[in-house]
């Protein structure tokens, strides 16, 4: 099973584009958002960042007290992630579709930024239900089709965005319908044009008051 985009390629560029002024901004809410969805964690507790990437947001996990296990396909992901060094993190390549752990073996499983360039979604979805505890949470974040910003890459022709599958909020509780508690928060109303993004502290203020549809980042959450 292999990913709709070659992350390998790009692993260094996709890093440092959270240092660029819209990444610092996108990050800075969708990490507000991620920690609205994840449970207070115990001593001990586990989580598993499915499709961890660089590590990027198991480091934000794990500075939540969870012990964390990424896994990502791409090797040059995890050499990265590796590389950082993160306290409680460990990082190993596995396919998302077919994860090397036991039944009901966290606490907690994420998948960030992933579903989107998995093309089967269903099966990867089981299989981060598999290795969930009964009670345990899980939590789906994805870019919205509705975005600017994802109208913006598809504009400009991004080869990483080419073939993804973008998700809306209807689509992103179908795509969790078979489990409990879900709730769906949408964020990061932030306007990709250098003379937009100033706006940015006004529209996510707006957007989360009036539940504005267009906000760049969903996140789903529910219980096994």
């Amino acid at each position: 099973m292999k990913h709709t985009f070659n992350f390998g390629s790009t692993s260094q560029i996709y890093d440092d584009w959270f240092r660029t002024p819209v990444g610092r901004i996108c990050d800075k809410y969708e990490k507000h958002v991620l920690s609205h969805a994840l449970p207070t964690a115990k001593p001990g507790d586990q989580l598993l960042d499915s499709g961890c990437g660089t590590g990027h947001f198991s480091a934000f996990f794990a500075e939540h007290g969870f012990e964390v296990t990424g896994v990502d396909i791409s090797p040059e992901m995890i050499e990265i992630a590796c590389r950082k060094a993160i306290p409680k993190a460990t990082f190993q390549i596995a396919e998302i579709t077919a994860l090397p752990f036991a039944d009901a073996s966290f606490d907690v499983v994420t998948a960030i930024t992933v579903m989107e360039f998995v093309p089967d979604r269903e099966k990867a979805l089981q299989e981060m239900i598999r290795v969930l505890r009964i009670g345990g949470t899980l939590i789906i974040g994805v870019l919205n089709e509705s975005s600017p910003l994802a109208h913006l890459r598809r504009r400009k022709g991004s080869a990483t965005f080419k073939d993804a599958y973008l998700f809306n909020i209807r689509s992103l509780q179908q795509f969790l319908a078979g489990l409990k508690d879900i709730e769906v928060e949408i964020s990061t109303f932030v306007l990709p044009l250098r003379g937009l993004m100033w706006t940015h502290p006004m529209t996510e203020f707006l957007g989360t008051k009036l539940k504005w549809h267009w906000g760049n980042f969903l996140v789903g959450k529910a219980k096994k």
